[in-house]
């Protein structure tokens, strides 16, 4: 979402960004940006997509990924460069509202979304008209869905499980608007956790070592 915000901006058009938590950064926050940073630093390992997202980091928020030994690590990094460069855009071109819930889609009667209604709160809502990009996560805290997609994997820890806010209201939203959506049965299985299916707090990556 932090990217998706200052591609647009630095493309000069005027943004309305609206954050679920408390803070940017979204309900994964540094632990999905760390996961999908975290081998960054190899770019021969990279697929396509993955190199064209190192490239605009690397560019646009002047992190160098080469430094396999800096702290904190990339992914952290790569979200604390991105809240900054969100913080530095003039409030003329930028409003951000933290601590909503998008609460409905506008579709154009031609199936263009051209706006949503989101909801603070206290109860108000407020709608916003443009053009729509939503970044949300999976569903991993949502065991209803992994019953239904892959059931399977019901018994296993997931990555960015119970705790992490993941549920399907984003995925929901997209697809009650018209949206077609892929690869819901790719669920991210995590390899060490402790505790109940509830609540698995996920071993650090250094134990794993």
């Amino acid at each position: 979402g932090l990217s998706a915000a200052c591609t647009a901006l630095d493309a000069g058009a005027p943004v309305l960004l609206l954050e679920a938590t408390g803070s940017l950064g979204g309900a994964g926050g540094r632990a999905e940006v760390s996961r999908a940073a975290e081998h960054w630093e190899n770019s021969k390992d990279l697929t396509a997509q993955e190199q064209e997202a190192r490239e605009w980091i690397s560019k646009r928020l002047h992190i160098d990924f080469e430094d396999a030994g800096s702290e904190p690590p990339a992914g952290v990094l790569t979200l604390l460069a991105l809240a900054q460069a969100i913080s530095e855009w003039d409030t003329k071109t930028l409003s951000v509202v933290t601590g909503v819930c998008v609460k409905q889609l506008l579709v154009a009667p031609h199936g263009e979304c051209c706006g949503c209604v989101y909801e603070h709160r206290d109860g108000s809502k407020v709608t916003a008209h443009g053009t729509v990009v939503l970044c949300c996560g999976g569903f991993a805290s949502d065991s209803s869905q992994i019953a239904r997609y892959r059931p399977d994997l019901l018994h296993l820890p997931v990555a960015f499980g119970a705790a992490s806010g993941h549920t399907t209201s984003g995925l929901s939203l997209a697809m009650s608007a018209g949206a077609a959506a892929a690869g819901l049965d790719r669920i991210q299985v995590h390899a060490t956790s402790l505790g109940s299916w509830r609540r698995r707090p996920l071993a650090s990556k250094v134990l794993r070592q």
